[in-house]
């Protein structure tokens, strides 16, 4: 009977021990441009997911290991499940349900001041800091152009980094045209723009690509990572 306990109990444990949350996507990039004055509000964001793999609620507990800034008027900023929290903020909590799933975003903020950023953000169970996930957040952003007078939240591109197609979505333009450009400005594709449409990147040498989508009024711009 001893036995039999002390083996049940063995696999309890073992069970409780392994992985019981996973993330979408652990390295991810935000990328756009600078803003014109040091007034400017400008969020460059990524975006991920967090999802329960077990029956019982669970909480998870993050905490930001990493924030390293271009200069000081650069901020960043960590959304979980539940809200966004401020910048001065490095560390959270939230409950998962059994089996549920929420959406994760992080955030620079560099005003007017082009450079590069990273965050590291480590998500792990309350009950097992052992089972951990550690999230990458890579920021660029370049000096402000005509580009930045867009406004790049009109526009979705999936997935980000991609590798042989992307998918995009314009939550104003139905139809018009779109161009590609590298990241030195140069133009390298143009073609009609049917909203949801899938685009070919198989062409494309690995780098960072902004895809500019037009109609006779608005002009909507988005940054993407070919890899």
């Amino acid at each position: 009977m001893l036995k039999r306990l002390l083996l049940i109990c063995t696999l309890a444990f073992a069970l409780n021990s392994q992985a019981q949350f996973e993330i979408e996507h652990d390295t991810l990039y935000a990328l756009g441009y600078a803003g014109k004055t040091a007034s400017s509000f400008v969020d460059l964001e990524a975006h991920s997911k967090i999802k329960h793999t077990a029956m019982q609620k669970e909480t998870i507990k993050w905490v930001r290991t990493t924030n390293a800034l271009q200069s000081s008027e650069w901020t960043s900023a960590v959304c979980d499940i539940l809200s966004c929290r401020g910048v001065e903020v490095d560390t959270g909590s939230f409950q998962l349900s059994g089996m549920d799933s929420g959406s994760l975003s992080f955030h620079f903020y560099p005003k007017n001041v082009r450079g590069t950023g990273t965050m590291v953000v480590r998500f792990f169970r309350e009950n097992n800091p052992m089972d951990y996930h550690d999230v990458v957040i890579l920021c660029q952003a370049w000096t402000a152009t005509s580009v930045s007078t867009m406004s790049n939240e009109l526009t979705s591109v999936y997935p980000n980094p991609c590798a042989a197609m992307i998918s995009v979505n314009n939550s104003v333009i139905a139809n018009g045209t779109y161009s590609i450009l590298n990241s030195f400005g140069q133009m390298i594709s143009t073609n009609e723009y049917v909203n949801g449409m899938t685009i070919s990147t198989a062409d494309l040498s690995s780098g960072v690509y902004t895809i500019i989508i037009k109609d006779g009024v608005n002009t909507s711009a988005k940054q993407f990572v070919k890899e």
